[in-house]
Parts: structure tokens; sequence; C-alpha cells
């Protein structure tokens, strides 16, 4: 008479002729995965959005959140260019009349400057605020928290790049007037 196996009797039988065929498993699994993966990476790539424009339109506005483009998506604009990070995107923001954003970071030189005190630091380069100007954008905001990353020397430095790229900034200025 066979003894009948508790349930975790049942359980370790089972783990352990599971054991024996997991190699195979395993050799089978990672080709399917890998072909998945790159199906759906093939796959999975967006359009570029085409965009419709009407006579009778007044006005067309975008709007978008936080633009950060130093920190690691450096690593990306430096392979690909800054515009790159805007390809989706462009085509809506071009036949915008009004684009506006939040830029998240100062713009900086690479000198020596005063960091706040805080973890992160975010800046970028003065390419970054050339590319919004080609992308369209009309209006940045700058009073967030990451401005004053830099100290005031990055803060004039930021207001520089935009006034040279006749960009308005809003939040930020010189002054207390000028940020409002």
């Amino acid at each position: 008479m066979k003894k009948e196996l508790s349930f975790h009797e049942k359980l370790l039988k089972l783990t352990k002729q599971q054991k024996k065929k997991t190699n195979k498993h395993v050799f089978i699994a990672i080709p399917i995965v890998f072909v998945l993966m790159f199906a759906f990476m093939w796959a999975g790539k967006a359009e570029t959005p085409k965009v419709k424009t009407y006579s009778d339109d007044v006005l067309s506005a975008s709007f978008v959140g936080d633009i950060m483009m130093g920190r690691y998506v450096e690593k990306v604009t430096d392979q690909k260019g800054a515009d790159s990070i805007f390809q989706y995107v462009e085509p809506i923001f071009k036949a915008s009349d009004y684009v506006a954003g939040n830029f998240e970071n100062p713009v900086t030189y690479k000198k020596n400057y005063k960091q706040a005190d805080k973890e992160i630091h975010l800046q970028t380069n003065k390419e970054s605020v050339q590319v919004l100007k080609d992308m369209n954008f009309t209006v940045l905001n700058s009073a967030n928290n990451h401005a004053m990353d830099y100290g005031a020397q990055g803060m004039k430095d930021t207001l520089g790049e935009f006034a040279k790229q006749d960009l308005d900034i809003v939040g930020a200025g010189y002054s207390l007037s000028d940020a409002k």
C-alpha cells in the first residue's frame, strides 16, 4: 500500500524532478526571450506624429513640463544630438504658435561655480538653449528647485544664454522685479 504524500512532500518531490530539467528549460527559454525582446524593440518604434493644422486656427499652443537636458541625458545627446530628445514632438512644437515648458537646469560654462548645499545638482550647456529655440519654444519657466544649483553666477549665465537666443524666461531674473 502506497503512502499518501503530504502537500509539503509533494512539493519537495516536484522540486527534485524539476531540478533535473532546469538546464533544458533554460536553454529553451533564453532564445525565446531574446527573440521576443528584439521583436518588441523592432515593433515598438514610435512614429513621428503628423500634425493637422487648420486655416481658421486663431492660436495653437503646446505646453510641456520639466525639460531636463543635463545630467545623464547628456550621454544620449552627446551621441545623437540634443535635438534627438525632441524627435517625436518636434512636428507638434513647430506647428505651434506658442510653446512653453519648465527649464529644469541652469546653463553653465564648466567654471568654478559655488554649488548649492544639496545632493543633486543639474546643469546643461548653451547648446541646449539653442535646441529649445530651434524647437520653436517661446517661453520657459525657471522658477524651480534647480534654478540656483550653481548660485547667482549660474543664474546669470542661464539668463544670458536665454537673452542671446531671444527666448523669454519667467520665474527668474537679475532682480526680483525682473523675475516677475
